[in-house]
């Protein structure tokens, strides 16, 4: 009975989640490549002149730093991850989702700090992150065994 209410879990619940999880990662990752490719475009054939109070997409997509729409975008990837995490038995995806939102806090941290002088709080915020990514990932391989 109880391989029967977990066969039709995974069939009912989790593969549906895996695929929606799945959709939704490969159009976040599209619209990524979408906007890096229009930046690009914009850098080689247009004035690329960054207009402020302007609404426009295009307007939106030359004013932000790569950085930003990467560390936004792994922002978003992470919470992809926690929300299909509640619908699946295994917990790898909270995992995932915190290597993310770290790897996201770094780059926003970086993007920052390039525009302006990068200083020593910098160094202590990626420092910390680093620390606390060996600390989640030690504890989860402790709680494996």
């Amino acid at each position: 009975m109880s391989e029967e209410v977990s066969d039709t879990y995974s069939r009912n619940v989790e593969r549906p989640t895996g695929i929606v999880r799945m959709v939704l990662r490969m159009i976040l990752g599209a619209g990524l490549i979408v906007a890096l490719i229009l930046k690009v475009y914009m850098m080689v054939l247009t004035d690329y002149a960054c207009v402020e109070g302007e609404t426009s997409l295009g307007a939106m997509i030359r004013c932000a730093g790569v950085l930003d729409m990467l560390g936004f975008t792994l922002a978003v990837a992470a919470g992809i991850e926690v929300a299909a995490s509640l619908f699946l038995r295994s917990q790898e995806g909270v995992q995932t989702a915190i290597v993310l939102a770290l790897a996201s806090t770094v780059l926003l941290a970086l993007s920052r700090d390039l525009a302006d002088v990068a200083g020593w709080r910098s160094a202590l915020v990626i420092g910390t992150l680093v620390i606390c990514l060996l600390l989640v990932r030690t504890l989860w391989d402790y709680r494996q065994r």
